[in-house]
């Protein structure tokens, strides 16, 4: 028994027309961006990705706005920072989410601690979202907070010392013991600020912890982190399409976390299919796995 047509996915005439992003770009798409792209497995693991070369993991296709890392390298060394304290050039975490990035020992067993990378010019009171690769001991969750209290890992500070202004931290467990750390927040309202980065006071928590991976973004929204080698660097927004199948009227997306179904309808046979502007499936955690064709 066709199960396909006993649950009304296809008709006799039509068959099922399935186009899967979870390993590859089907050949039937069109694909273009510039700027380097990473995105996360369902493993935690983070592929990085060329210009011009569709974001695929087994999570799906990762569709994103337009952003610019404002970090001149997401992977500096001691040697490389603007400003630090205590800080070390340390070996990569075992089984780590991505290879070749250098990571930082930021240790604050005996006095403050601190590693401040390079930016672009960020002005003051401006929205930002600042990320960054945590590794703890043992797997723990990573604690950003503003407090110097034992109960906190890390703070971020930028301009002149200054702490970041009303932030909201979330955190991501990826291969290894190591997270991604997000927070929303607003730059110091002391001046424009020129670097930025984790400080440790002795009154924190001492345990240890390596740094890499920073991204730090103007806005409000959360983005995959771009590699910076240098300078500050930006990833596009894409253009993909496709040619709607003969036959065909509806495409049926399924996408993120949740398994989001939607349906695109009165679509026209042959014309071009724009899978970025105004669809769903746009940012993080809303990976684009399947169209099934109607």
């Amino acid at each position: 028994m066709n199960l396909a047509l006993l649950y009304g996915l296809a008709s006799p005439s039509k068959g099922v027309l399935i186009d899967d992003f979870r390993a590859a770009l089907p050949a039937a798409y069109s694909y273009s961006r510039t700027g380097n792209s990473t995105a996360l497995s369902t493993t935690g693991a983070i592929s990085t990705f060329a210009a011009d070369v569709a974001p695929i993991t087994n999570r799906g296709m990762l569709v994103e706005a337009t952003g610019q890392n404002l970090f001149t390298r997401w992977a500096p060394t001691v040697a490389q920072l603007s400003v630090q304290a205590n800080a070390s050039d340390v070996s990569a975490p075992a089984n780590a989410p991505i290879l070749g990035l250098n990571w930082l020992n930021i240790d604050n067993t005996s006095a403050l601690a601190a590693g401040y990378a390079a930016c672009s010019s960020i002005p003051a009171s401006t929205a930002i979202v600042i990320s960054m690769l945590v590794e703890t001991p043992d797997g723990s969750q990573p604690v950003f907070g503003l407090g110097s209290v034992g109960t906190n890992d890390f703070s971020i500070n930028m301009v002149s010392g200054n702490a970041v202004v009303s932030p909201t931290a979330s955190y991501e467990r990826l291969t290894g013991n190591v997270w991604r750390v997000v927070v929303a927040c607003t730059s110091p309202a002391a001046g424009a600020s020129t670097f930025a980065g984790p400080i440790r006071p002795t009154t924190m928590n001492k345990r240890a912890l390596k740094f890499s991976g920073f991204d730090i973004k103007l806005g409000t929204t959360a983005q995959s982190p771009i590699p910076t080698t240098g300078a500050a660097a930006t990833r596009g927004l894409p253009t993909i399409t496709r040619a709607v199948p003969a036959g065909r009227t509806i495409a049926r997306a399924t996408y993120g976390t949740a398994n989001t179904v939607t349906d695109i309808t009165g679509l026209t046979p042959g014309a071009s299919f724009d899978l970025v502007t105004g669809r769903p499936w746009t940012g993080l955690g809303n990976e684009l796995k399947s169209i099934e064709w109607r």
